[in-house]
């Protein structure tokens, strides 16, 4: 339905843009065809097929000053790693260490696909067993493939030498992927009458 507007007779004679030739004129509409759209969305719980503990052993990390990578590891068909910098990164840069995990690939990602993942990262205390652990819950998609913390560990608990973080010059971290959902979102054309969802 679109807006109804009449015009005197008298008046196609005074406009020039009605162009009335041989007292005729011929009148054109444009016609612009919507479709209705919904976004239908899947979320699926990833059930636990592999295992989902990674631990990585770094040496001689105070020798290290730029960004070091773990080795990939496998975790529901999806290859991760583990990316640390030991001087610290951004806001942490100098005063902490920072640690971040990362999606290597993300095929299954594309055309607005998510991929929700709970992780725990933490750092072995070698002396007493008292982790320092942070988690995090994050949606990685295609344009977001790494997360984690700037200021993970304080520069001066990892080096004092009560703590026993890095004891013999090495680190020992830990990644745990908890809950892991995909959310796949895709476009559909809805008719009027189509009350499906």
């Amino acid at each position: 339905m679109g807006d109804c507007t009449s015009y005197p007779y008298s008046s196609f004679h005074r406009k020039k843009e009605w162009a009335v030739m041989n007292n005729s004129c011929t009148i054109g509409a444009e016609v612009y065809v919507t479709r209705n759209t919904a976004t239908v969305a899947c979320l699926s719980l990833m059930k636990e097929e592999t295992r989902r503990t990674y631990e990585w052993r770094v040496s001689n990390y105070s020798t290290l000053s730029a960004c070091v990578y773990s080795d990939s590891f496998p975790v529901e068909r999806l290859s991760w790693k583990l990316c640390l910098y030991p001087k610290g990164n951004r806001t942490g840069k100098g005063r902490y260490l920072s640690l971040y995990l990362e999606l290597e690939d993300h095929v299954d990602l594309t055309g607005g696909g998510k991929l929700y993942v709970e992780c725990a990262l933490s750092i072995r205390d070698q002396l007493s067993g008292n982790n320092h652990e942070k988690t995090f819950g994050f949606w990685f998609d295609s344009n977001s493939r790494s997360h984690g913390f700037d200021q993970f560990l304080r520069l001066a608990e990892l080096n004092n030498p009560n703590n026993g973080y890095g004891h013999d010059n090495s680190l020992f971290i830990e990644a745990n992927l908890n809950e892991m959902f995909t959310l796949q979102e895709t476009k559909k054309v809805v008719d009027d009458q189509d009350t499906s969802a």
